[in-house]
């Protein structure tokens, strides 16, 4: 075939966007259709489901709240008939208004007889009619018996506890075994189980003190504070303990003994607490997560006794509130008349604020109330004002009976005033004390009516639906997985009969299970299954030297076996002890003083079953022991696991059930077990046989080439969604990896057969670093300890003070002069640090030519003159070793030089062995991340023939720094499409030129490589040809061809890199989410949402700010004129309009639709185009833009600025030398006359003339911004060029221009909507662009 063209593909892959560019084989880009194959993909960056999960369980936990209400009334339906037959019925009308016709009962609801004010004056909370119900002994009205169960089991209460209501005493019994909970806790992240942090004789008087009601809060702090320090070293410590508990800030830090400069406060009374935890429980790690609950524990016992009293019951203290803030407001009232008019008014609003309105419902209602009333009364010094500021310090002003706090009360006391009032009211009514039907249960639950307030579905069963029911839609059994013993209706009185409960949990854990980084679909294993602990073990013990030497194989193996068999927590001195050497010369510990890993379940589980831990045919079941209690907390199921292991005894499943084994690991079994190297070792094998870590052997060729043969495997047996199902990777990766393949399909389709090469780059977003200020910490802690024979004491202070001056600029240059103790590296000479600029230059130890190493291992500070030896292929130590090693020894024995540097420093030319060489290799070729792994599964799969080349990032900014390719994000989208380019001109140019390399950088290539060839190889990096100013043409290093000619290419990518138009193509998408806004507003408001079809808005107000799911086109004849305008379709209908089947109803439906939101001189229309999606490219006239809304239009005019501009620009970010405000003048000059020719579209809001009107006001700004005490004071001219360039970016960003005297730049705004003329054309573009329909809007009717 002719037709066939050898092409290649480049891709820079982002979280949001796709660079693509594709070449020939002559590295120049292809021409199709008539457009040059280069482009940029936008697309929104993936979600994570977490919002979604959030709004999902708060549904399903009110809705299971009602399922219980409902079971509640249908036991005392019967009874109610014979006193008030209409009682439930009026209730059902209790949120309807008087107002409302749909009332059907009017006048008193509750008890019509002897009317409601009666009742509240009576009983004016619900805990005073839940007192006198536990406690006067008279035949009480079923009605308020029913009222008061009602709301017992509606507001149950929590249940972190598992103690039966009978034996739950509301006391501090259980704060001592907490605390020494906490202490065990310490004693695992210390690593030594004997230390105690807090002080255990003292645990009895904390108690007392927690629960003591006379002390103020603050006291109590400090009391604890002070009571439980043992080891003045640890007082920090106690002192955040002591503040978490008590419910004030505290560092984070502190309490977990993290070592670390930052520092975080965390309050436990915080409204987004569980928000926290969620975050907290990725970066902490196990015992540290356990420690905080524990803490956390004991806060909501502290809380608990400040609701509820020792020896009261609930009602009787929330009584006590409503007494209390009676008293309290009677007071407050006679106070507040005796202050000025001012003051008066300021109280009322505020104790109304706290009381009334909205704002009372919010979480920190009660911390608003207190700040104002102190902050108005802190001056007044009359005995009132000191009893209010008082007591709010206490936090017990005015209290509320319903708070957010109340979450920390347990059932168990609701539980027992509900089995007080049954009992009570018995002998009247005796159907309430049935007993509960599910005998099992009854120690907890003695009654029927108890299952209610104790009964939870368990977890691990899941949403009550049954996947296998055939009338239920997807959406409702996506997220279910219950398995049914027998049909019928579910209720807590059944469920046992109803819910297979093992088999759910079988299900939940293969829902649950994480996949293997490694193998795609494969399960991982339990962080504390044997096989995973010891493969932790092993890989931290391969990494420990002794001397800088490894341990040989046979002494790793005794460690093993005789230290770790029998420590849980090994420290360095165990190790040292053990070995018989000095704990100095001890390296390779990620931890300083223990290891991290230990044989904790082996310990465990050996000490209940004894030898049974060794025997190898039980290996699977013990797994499967450590893999039940890692998935079900639940004791019972837990236990009914175990019984399946036939050979436990029953006092072994009972001591088995109370360890709980916690977390999942990274790895599979079948990856630890399965996949074998050369020497047909497992890993686990090599992990045991040789001294290599995990890393060394899972990047092994035969490993890497077994693991891509499975992976490929997986991937040709099912689909690209299956797969990334499986895959173990982020919602935003599996997003970005759609879009990939689209790009590539598209490409395909556009050349008309499959490519010959693929090249990958995934970009990684860029953390911003908080350098500084750990640099000079570093250094100045590295000054403590340095000792005389290195440096006179004089000049040790000298340099102490320079840092000082120095401490907020520590670039490079300063870092290394510290770091070399202010000496030239290469003579040893001392350097004046104002010369620093002048006279020296930072110089690679490694030159550029031999190996790409820009890291600070491989730089060092010396004289300009000295360094000439760039220019050769020499190393620092062919030079300079024999004078300076010395010194250089001891820089690295002070620690002020790292390993790597100090070997790089000892470096010579002709002593690298081929070990070094493979290193070096590895390290400028390899791509180590999962990620691009998975990308190039996925495409070698999809292209068996093609080369897939995985490009490291870091090759491609080392060519744009040599090319001075500039990079500037915010002028345009192009730079992606420069990244994909420079990504496939790479992948091809090694392909090419290093054909013996190949199996470092191209997927599943694992030829061996040749010791002839690494022996010749004398320079590491591999693009110095295309960065030597003196290469003409390059051929490929072992046969001898021709790849390219260096000057022609150079200037073939300047040209490229000023394209002023390349393919820029944006994913068109539909809203799925909310209908509108969470917000409710009251009535009075206009068009407002109704909450219900038959809730008036003028009697229940509504909601507002409808959202849209896509839009529509509509043609309207006015008198004068035609006009077309895009109308929004509501979420709110969208989903109906997807279920009418016939065209002719969905027409019906739109045209409703436009009716009602267009105006009344609007009514004569047509709908032509039914479908609009977001993001929907559209040219009309000059204007160039993407629908963001109906109101909103989102610029698509990419900006170009000239290279000079750029380069100008970047000064502002590097700074690396000084410029001219007449240079940034014409940058501003440059981007005007582009804004004047091509950017009609920001004529709206008159942002054109504004831009233009600011010019003069630029003129007078500063270079860099100004600031004043870490705020910006004066904004500079580099801020507002980088803020206009933002604004005028082909998306939806806004900028502030206030200097400029205008706001939001970019913000688009159509009032009245968005109109089209006829001759606008609506642009459909493929994922790359490269294929696009045009339809006019006058040709679509």
């Amino acid at each position: 075939m002719e037709d066939m063209e050898r092409y290649h593909i480049g891709l820079d892959i982002g979280t949001s966007s796709i660079g693509w560019a594709v070449i020939g084989d002559d590295f120049k880009i292809k021409r199709k259709k008539g457009k040059n194959l280069i482009g940029t993909r936008l697309f929104k960056e993936g979600n994570t489901a977490a919002e979604r999960r959030g709004f999902r369980t708060q549904r399903r936990r009110l809705n299971r709240r009602k399922w219980r209400l409902k079971l509640l009334e249908e036991i005392f339906d019967p009874y109610m008939a014979e006193v008030d037959e209409y009682f439930f019925a009026r209730l059902k009308e209790s949120n309807l208004s008087p107002k409302d016709s749909n009332k059907k009962y009017l006048g008193s609801l509750l008890f019509p007889d002897v009317s409601d004010s009666n009742f509240y004056d009576k009983y004016p909370t619900i805990y005073h009619l839940r007192r006198d119900l536990m406690e006067k002994d008279k035949k009480f009205d079923l009605r308020e018996i029913y009222l008061a169960i009602h709301h017992i089991v509606k507001y149950r209460g929590n249940f972190l506890e598992k103690v039966p209501a009978k034996n739950y005493k509301n006391s501090g019994a259980s704060i001592g075994f907490l605390l020494e909970e906490v202490n065990d806790l310490y004693g695992n992240i210390i690593g030594n189980e004997d230390v105690a942090i807090l002080d255990n004789d003292k645990f009895e008087d904390v108690e007392k003190i927690i629960l003591n009601d006379e002390i103020r809060n603050i006291d109590k702090q400090k009391n604890v504070g002070r009571l439980l320090v043992k080891d003045k070293k640890e007082k920090n410590i106690v002192t955040a303990f002591s503040k978490a508990i008590f419910g004030y800030k505290f560092n984070l830090e502190d309490l977990l003994l993290i070592e670390s400069d930052e520092k975080n406060k965390l309050t436990f009374n915080d409204e987004n607490i569980d928000d926290i935890f969620n975050e907290l429980s990725h970066s902490l790690n196990d015992n540290q997560m356990d420690l905080l609950t524990k803490t956390r524990e004991i806060y909501f016992k502290f809380k608990l006794n400040m609701i509820v009293p020792t020896g009261y019951t609930l009602s009787e203290s929330m009584i006590e509130k409503y007494e209390m803030h009676k008293a309290h407001l009677k007071m407050y009232k006679e106070f507040i008349n005796t202050l000025n008019a001012k003051d008066r008014k300021i109280l009322k609003n505020a104790y109304s604020d706290y009381i009334n309105n909205e704002k009372a419902k919010a979480a920190n209602a009660q911390e608003n109330f207190y700040k104002t009333v102190k902050k108005t009364i802190k001056e007044n010094d009359s005995d009132t004002a000191k009893k209010i500021i008082g007591s709010i310090d206490e936090g017990n002003f005015m209290p509320k009976q319903r708070t957010g706090e109340n979450g920390v009360i347990p059932h168990q006391l609701h539980q027992i005033e509900l089995d007080r009032i049954i009992e009570n009211q018995a002998k009247y009514y005796p159907w309430l004390v049935e007993e509960n039907p599910v005998e099992k249960n009854r120690k907890f639950a003695k009654y029927k009516l108890d299952e209610l307030v104790t009964f939870r579905v368990p977890y691990y069963v899941g949403p009550l639906i049954d996947k296998t029911e055939s009338n239920k839609n997807e959406k409702e059994t996506k997220f279910a997985w219950m398995v049914r013993k027998a049909k019928g209706t579910i209720t807590p009185w059944n469920f046992e009969n109803l819910v297979d409960r093992t088999e759910s949990a079988n299900r939940f854990i293969k829902r649950m299970t994480s996949k293997d980084t490694y193998i795609i679909g494969e399960d991982v294993l339990p962080a504390s299954s044997l096989l995973y602990e010891k493969f932790k073990v092993l890989n931290e013990l391969n990494n420990i030297k002794v001397n800088e030497k490894k341990l040989d194989i046979e002494q790793k193996q005794n460690i093993y076996l005789k230290l770790f068999t029998t420590t849980k927590n090994v420290t360095k001195k165990n190790l040292a002890t053990f070995l018989n050497c000095s704990i100095e010369s001890i390296s390779g510990l990620s931890d300083d003083k223990k290891f991290n890993s230990s044989l904790s379940s082996y310990i465990d589980l050996k000490v209940i079953l004894g030898d049974i831990v060794d025997d190898y045919s039980k290996n699977e079941d013990l797994e499967k022991i450590i893999e039940y209690s890692t998935i079900f907390e639940d004791g019972n199921i837990y236990k009914e696991k175990l019984s399946e292991i036939l050979w436990l005894t029953d006092d072994q499943i009972e001591k088995l059930s109370n360890i709980h084994f916690k977390g999942w690991g990274r790895l599979s079994k079948r990856l630890l077990m399965q996949v074998t190297n050369d020497n047909g070792e497992r890993i686990i094998d090599a992990l045991w046989n040789t001294s290599n870590n995990f890393m060394q052997i899972v990047n092994d060729e035969s490993i890497q080439s077994e693991l891509a043969k499975i992976n490929g495997e997986y991937s040709t047996k099912s689909g690209l969604e299956d797969i990334l199902d499986e895959a173990y990777t982020s919602p935003q990766n599996k997003k970005a990896i759609r879009q990939v393949i689209k790009v590539v399909e598209d490409i395909e389709k556009a050349m008309q057969c499959e490519p010959a090469s693929i090249s990958i780059e995934f970009t990684r977003r860029k953390e911003k670093s908080r350098l500084t200020n750990t640099r000079y910490k570093k250094i100045s802690e590295t000054y403590e300890k340095i000792t005389d024979e290195l440096m006179s004491e004089y000049e040790l202070g000298r340099l102490q003070s320079e840092l000082e001056n120095n401490a907020n600029d520590m670039r490079d240059r300063y870092y290394l002069y510290f770091m070399q103790l202010g000496r030239d590296m290469y003579t040893g000479e001392k350097i004046n640090i104002d010369e620093l600029h002048q006279k020296y230059d930072i110089d690679h130890i490694l030159p550029q030519s031999f190996i790409k190493d820009d890291s600070l291992n491989n730089r060092v500070l010396t004289r300009k003159d000295i360094n000439n030896k760039e220019k050769s292929d020499k190393t620092a130590a062919d030079l300079y070793a024999t004078k300076m090693g010395n010194f250089w020894r001891k820089l690295y024995e002070q620690g002020l030089i790292t390993k790597q540097k100090y070997n790089n420093l000892l470096t010579r030319t002709d002593s690298i062995n081929k070990y070094v060489k493979q290193g070096f290799i590895k390290r400028q070729l390899v791509e180590t991340s999962q990620v691009v792994k998975l990308v190039a599964n996925i495409l070698q799969d999809k292209y068996a023939n093609t080369k897939i080349i995985e490009i490291r990032a870091k090759l491609n900014s080392d060519l744009r720094k040599e090319y001075e390719l500039i990079k500037n994000r915010e002028v345009n989208d192009y730079h992606h499409a420069i990244d994909g380019y420079l990504t496939t001109f790479i992948g091809q140019y090694l392909y090419r030129t290093y054909p013996k390399l190949q199996s470092y950088f191209v997927y599943n290539n694992f030829k061996k490589l040749d010791s002839k060839y690494l022996e010749r190889l004398g320079r590491f990096n591999f693009l110095w040809q295309l960065e030597d100013n003196k290469t003409i043409d390059v051929y490929d290093n072992t046969n001898n061809e021709f790849v390219l000619n260096v000057p022609e290419m150079k200037e073939y990518i300047q040209k490229i890199n000023n394209y002023k138009y390349m393919l820029v193509s944006k994913e068109v998408t539909t809203e799925r989410g909310a209908f509108y806004k969470e917000t409710k507003y009251k009535a009075g408001g206009t068009s407002l949402i109704p909450i219900k079809q038959n809730r008036p808005i003028n009697i229940y107000g509504g909601y507002k700010e409808k959202r849209n799911s896509y839009m529509m086109l509509v043609k309207i004849n006015k008198k004068k004129e035609t006009i077309y305008k895009i109308v929004g379709i509501p979420r709110l209908l969208s989903d109906k309009l997807d279920r009418l089947s016939t065209a002719g109803e969905k027409q019906l439906l739109l045209e409703e639709i436009a009716r009602t939101s267009l105006s009344k001189t609007e009514q004569d229309f047509k709908i032509i185009l039914d479908k609009i999606y977001y993001g929907q490219l559209i040219v009309d006239g000059n204007q160039k833009y993407t629908l963001g809304s109906v109101i909103y239009k989102h610029n698509a005019m990419q900006l170009h600025l000239s290279k000079k501009a750029l380069e100008a620009l970047a000064v502002g970010k590097t700074r690396s030398r000084e410029i001219s405000n007449e240079e940034l003048i014409a940058v501003y000059e440059e981007i005007l006359l582009a804004v004047n020719k091509y950017f009609e579209l920001y004529d709206i809001s008159k942002f054109r003339q504004k831009l233009n009107n600011g010019l003069e006001i630029f003129k007078e700004l500063p270079i860099y911004n100004i600031y004043e005490n870490n705020k910006i004071k004066k904004v500079g001219k580099f801020e507002v060029l980088n803020r206009i360039l933002i604004g005028l970016h082909a998306n939806a960003m806004r900028t502030d221009l206030s200097v400029l005297g205008f706001k939001d730049l970019g913000k688009l705004q159509v009032n009245g909507g968005i109109k089209l003329s006829p001759d606008a054309k609506l642009i459909y573009q493929s994922p790359t662009g490269i294929f696009s329909r045009v339809v006019r809007v006058k040709d679509l009717g």
